[in-house]
């Protein structure tokens, strides 16, 4: 598959993505009900390198791939799609979550690694 993910494997109780040409997984959710499983499958794409950071640095969702287009532009995933939509909005109307200054600047150092790093 592209983007670093080389296998998807769904079941009733668990929800894995493999990185390629290693045998752990990239991304793991497992649980029982279904309707979690469908909030792990859905992601929102963010292109701006600050509300990355921040929605990375919070913990409160989970980084799942980036995604580069053949323009050059990359996008990241991040999921639950709801809860980082409600950080986002929190952030754009200054109510967001308080965040220790190393945590959010570690967190933009390891977005930008992984934007211009490859």
């Amino acid at each position: 598959m592209r983007n670093g993910i080389s296998q998807v494997f769904v079941s009733w109780q668990s929800f894995f993505i493999w990185a390629p040409k290693k045998r752990v997984p990239f991304f793991c959710y497992s649980t029982n009900p279904m309707e979690n499983i469908k909030d792990a499958i859905e992601t929102i794409e963010i292109k701006d390198i600050s509300i990355c950071s921040f929605l990375y640095a919070t913990g409160l969702v989970q980084l799942i791939s980036k995604r580069k287009l053949q323009n050059g532009e990359t996008y990241f995933l991040f999921s639950p799609k709801q809860k980082a939509e409600e950080l986002i909005q929190q952030y754009w109307n200054a109510q967001a979550p308080a965040i220790q200054p190393k945590k959010l600047f570690g967190a933009y150092r390891d977005i930008k690694d992984m934007l211009f790093g490859g």
